[in-house]
């Protein structure tokens, strides 16, 4: 528990410094005309997004979690990943959200876990293969072939995972709890390959729903084409693989601001709509897995 105390608070300290850092390169003047001259109806539509990324995410939990339990509902799965959320979100590369399994009672911990790495995994996988063509705009083609196939070895490890996990076994490791961890995860052999790719499309519809909203929140400032926000916003959301301060706020802010400027868009532009992304789509969700956490702890 102090380990966990000390991470937040160093994370905290990093969200402060990164944030304090951007705003210090921006024009506060510039930052708040902006919002005012904003149009509303693309904030509008953009806050939609909100109810869809929570519903396909939890669906997406309730069918992993239904490769072990058929009794699942997605009232559980809502339950779980919101809450696992909130913890997440304050923790470094969001290893809070192994929490999840606190809120699902009666059930397999090490199992749960499991199926958590397996959810980020199928995240990581889709997300891959979504920087390509910005990683081509902005770095060459060297480095968009090098992503395709690191991609297509993601796609692969799917198909070899169970040899591998029985190869592994089957030696002594010499560690016994690298053995142990090898071990728990044999249990991710158990799970069908459709559910494996309804979990991918489903991140694949989120991620589009993320870079959608995105889109419509530069839309609601200036605009660019939309062709070109699949170049630059999926490679801002593969900075919250690993997020180094609270909802990677800063790092993410900075990406927006470094991609976006080739296009013409103000600082202060690609600031805010960073800002309200992080707003609808960790902050709302957060605070939602927060009022659960306290009804369920009474």
């Amino acid at each position: 528990m102090k380990y966990l105390s000390l991470t937040k608070i160093i994370k905290l300290l990093l969200t402060v410094i990164v944030l304090g850092v951007l705003i210090n390169i921006l024009e506060y003047e510039k930052l708040i005309n902006e919002y005012k001259k904003a149009d509303l109806f693309y904030l509008f539509i953009a806050t939609f997004s909100v109810p869809f990324i929570i519903g396909f995410r939890s669906l997406k939990w309730k069918i992993l979690l239904q490769s072990y339990w058929d009794e699942i509902t997605i009232v559980d799965a809502i339950t779980s990943y919101l809450s696992g959320f909130a913890i997440g979100i304050l923790t470094p590369a969001r290893v809070g959200e192994f929490t999840r399994t606190i809120f699902l009672p009666n059930k397999d911990k090490v199992k749960v876990v499991n199926l958590v790495l397996l959810d980020r995994y199928c995240e990581l996988v889709i997300m891959i293969f979504l920087i390509i063509p910005g990683s081509i705009h902005y770095l060459g083609i060297k480095t968009g072939v090098f992503i395709f196939v690191l991609g297509m070895l993601g796609l692969l490890f799917f198909v070899l995972y169970p040899r591998l996990i029985e190869f592994i076994n089957s030696k002594n490791l010499k560690y016994i709890w690298l053995n142990n961890i090898f071990k728990r995860l044999v249990g991710l052999n158990n799970v069908p390959m459709n559910v494996i790719l309804t979990s991918l499309l489903l991140s694949l519809i989120i991620f589009v729903f993320s870079i959608t909203t995105s889109y419509l929140l530069l839309s609601s400032f200036t605009t660019i084409n939309i062709l070109d926000a699949f170049k630059v916003f999926p490679l801002t959301l593969f900075t919250n693989i690993i997020p180094i301060t609270v909802g990677n706020l800063g790092v993410r802010e900075g990406a927006t601001i470094f991609l976006l400027n080739e296009y013409g868009v103000t600082k202060e532009i690609a600031f805010n709509i960073s800002i309200m992304l992080f707003f609808l789509h960790s902050f709302l969700p957060a605070v939602l897995g927060l009022i659960i956490i306290q009804i369920k702890s009474k």
